[in-house]
């Protein structure tokens, strides 16, 4: 299992998780990838941001965003 956040991993590695730099190297190496992301702002920043999953996206590639962003704001983030 993959792993990024801004703060620290050590828990998440200690449990055997590979923590990754970036979400675009999360992307570049998993088909399916999950978020769960505290704000629009965040919605944004991994998806669209440097380092963000768009820079490695590809087709068949399956992105679910667990957070409870308005509809209208991850319809917007999602399909640039």
């Amino acid at each position: 299992m993959l792993g990024y956040r801004r703060g620290s991993l050590a828990e998440f590695e200690k449990l055997g998780g590979i923590a990754v730099k970036s979400p675009a190297e999360l992307g570049r190496e998993a088909d399916f990838v999950f978020t769960c992301l505290p704000s629009d702002a965040a919605l944004e920043e991994v998806i669209q941001g440097p380092g963000g999953l768009i820079h490695s996206a590809r087709p068949g590639q399956i992105v679910v965003e667990f957070g409870s962003h308005p509809y209208r704001s991850r319809k917007n983030t999602l399909r640039r």
